[in-house]
């Protein structure tokens, strides 16, 4: 989508497509932290042979969810020619208003289908969805209408043909259990749960995203277009890591229900390894060939962005120890233990990339990226081993026991 953007709209269009594009995951990761990430943990405890009951319980908590997000967002387009959002920028904020809630309704589905280890159900939802968005941009292409409204639009429908397709096998529903939770007890154990991932929201978000807010405020479209097309290339690989995520979360929070805290060290190391492995082996290849990937992405439009590609890349290698530490947390059900580490951080990155960003303009915007997230994730590293040190009293305060 972002490719098409840029390719076929240029820059500017391409620039706001990614603000809006910044804000939805703001949105996203609220959503992640109060549903995603609780279901992934919780249903063995909640609803260990009943997935038709809970997924129900879960989809009225999302409706509740993007009903009070279309309250807010619609006031936001209300008040938009104050707020100085027009012209493309107003183009996707309508596409964003309409799309948000499809697209985290078929994340939604599709976490059930890991939860239940069925990645290939997942996968051919994702098949669907992504067949669906293709063809819509094509469509927009033959009309010569590909702008940031219609690539949001054609992401929601693309996102509601995925969702049907991965929940209609829950349409019936087996009634009650005895003394099976209701919705009110799930939302309770979903909020102790995620509380502390909802504290840090915005800070998970700034780590990667507030780049784009800060760098459309003091740049301008255009240069915020460039910078995402940089980012456009690490996004496959971004996929990965979120993949592995939706993967790996629901399988060692079992190993820790069952096996407690100790079990968890050695599969999360592995999953640690594995993810380097990968990011540094497509570092390697953004380096050798971004010349040539660039153009034939992008197109010559994008071409003098090329020599920032090497620096901005090894930003993914600190994100596979971030997923790592944060997969490590949220399965052993304690979130709150990175809380500190991710406060101080943004604390110090906001501001400081805010600075370069102004100084350096878009170089420094760049090398704020990398070098910030890897302080993250060294912080992070460390606060995982003093976790794993812990008694496991310790290590659940706050939060559900896993016994």
């Amino acid at each position: 989508m972002g490719v098409s953007l840029a390719r076929y709209a240029g820059p500017e269009p391409y620039g706001a497509y990614m603000i809006m594009f910044a804000v939805f995951l703001l949105v996203a990761n609220l959503h992640q932290a109060i549903l995603l990430e609780p279901t992934s943990v919780l249903a063995f405890s909640l609803f260990p042979d009943r997935s038709d009951r809970y997924l129900r319980a879960v989809v009225r908590m999302h409706l509740i969810f993007s009903a009070v997000f279309l309250a807010l967002a619609g006031l936001v387009w209300m008040l938009a020619p104050l707020l100085r959002i027009r012209g493309p920028l107003a183009n996707a904020l309508a596409g964003l208003i309409i799309a948000t809630p499809c697209v985290l309704l078929f994340w939604l589905a599709r976490c059930f289908a890991y939860l239940e280890f069925a990645p290939g159900r997942a996968a051919r939802g994702s098949l669907a969805y992504c067949a669906a968005v293709a063809g819509g941009l094509f469509i927009s292409y033959l009309r010569g209408s590909v702008t940031p409204l219609s690539t949001f639009l054609w992401t929601a429908l693309a996102a509601l043909i995925a969702s049907v397709l991965l929940l209609y096998r829950y349409r019936a529903s087996l009634p009650a259990a005895h003394n099976e939770p209701g919705v009110g007890e799930v939302w309770i154990r979903h909020w102790r749960f995620g509380r502390w991932g909802l504290s840090t929201v915005g800070l998970s978000w700034a780590q990667t995203n507030s780049i784009s807010v800060i760098s459309g405020s003091l740049l301008g479209l255009g240069a915020t277009g460039g910078l995402n097309a940089l980012v456009g290339l690490l996004l496959p690989m971004f996929q990965v890591l979120s993949s592995a995520t939706r993967v790996v979360l629901p399988r060692i929070a079992q190993i820790y229900t069952n096996q407690g805290v100790a079990e968890t060290r050695r599969p999360v190391l592995r999953v640690a390894a594995i993810l380097i492995l990968l990011t540094s082996t497509y570092w390697l290849a953004l380096t050798a060939l971004h010349t040539p990937l660039l153009h034939w992405v992008y197109g010559e439009r994008f071409a003098p962005y090329g020599r920032f590609v090497p620096i901005i890349s090894l930003h993914l290698l600190a994100c596979a120890v971030i997923t790592a530490c944060d997969i490590a947390f949220n399965s052993i059900q304690a979130p709150q233990a990175s809380f500190r580490v991710k406060l101080t951080m943004v604390a110090i990155m906001l501001p400081l990339n805010t600075l370069l960003t102004w100084r350096f303009g878009l170089p420094g915007a760049v090398v704020a990226v990398p070098a910030l997230s890897a302080a993250t994730a060294f912080c992070m590293a460390g606060k995982l081993r003093q976790v794993w040190g812990q008694p496991a009293a310790a290590i659940s305060e706050g939060v559900p026991s896993h016994a």
